[in-house]
């Protein structure tokens, strides 16, 4: 049998159903569904219960509207989870600010920042910052993270090289 003669059964969810408010699952990537399992977890939630007062503190780029968070504190809970820091599980897949560690999320992508040269521009953050809310993450080490958000999908972007904030006068 060829893969095209299989059909596959799907069903449509009426607006009003109790299913309905479940629809942004369907645009979700493997780790924003790691983040909804996960805040489900009676366990998580006794910890982040715990760790409330170590939260990111939080702000906007002076040159961007870029919202930055940065760890306060050594997040070892986080850690133990797979996470950068404990984001809130009130939160869901697209709201939260779950970023995930590289030994949890292998997988991620991760771009290597250079200084730019005189005149050059970056079609990559051109095109990004108009239509993207990005969130810009440094944990307790100084490692930087990009949660980038748009069209109902969250994109995690690990960055090495140089160091972002700073790198370039406003």
């Amino acid at each position: 049998m060829q893969t095209e003669d299989v059909l596959m059964k799907t069903f449509t969810l009426a607006p009003s159903t109790a299913l309905a408010r479940y629809d942004y699952l369907s645009r979700l990537s493997m780790d924003r569904w790691a983040w909804e399992y996960l805040r489900r977890n009676p366990r998580y939630r006794r910890d982040y219960a715990l760790c409330a007062e170590l939260s990111p503190s939080e702000s906007i780029a002076p040159c961007a509207p870029i919202r930055m968070l940065k760890s306060r504190a050594e997040q070892r809970l986080a850690g133990r989870w797979g996470l950068v820091f404990m984001p809130d599980p009130a939160l869901g897949g697209f709201e939260a600010d779950a970023v995930w560690s590289d030994a949890a999320f292998p997988g991620q992508v991760e771009i290597h920042c250079s200084p730019r040269g005189p005149g050059e521009t970056c079609d990559l953050w051109d095109r990004t910052l108009p239509i993207a809310k990005i969130t810009h993450i440094s944990d307790y080490l100084g490692r930087e993270y990009l949660l980038v958000r748009g069209k109902g999908c969250v994109v995690q972007v690990k960055c090495t090289g140089l160091p972002l904030i700073g790198l370039e006068p406003c």
